[in-house]
């Protein structure tokens, strides 16, 4: 049972590890202008 939870806990932080490398920062300030997708 424990060796079946550490397993889920690799996979998960793999998949939030791709994640992280595809999401482009972006920083923005006030007044900047920015296209709004509705």
């Amino acid at each position: 049972m424990l060796k079946a939870a550490e397993h889920v806990e690799a996979c998960c932080q793999r998949v939030a590890r791709q994640f992280a490398k595809s999401v482009i920062e972006r920083h923005f300030k006030v007044n900047d202008l920015v296209l709004q997708s509705v």
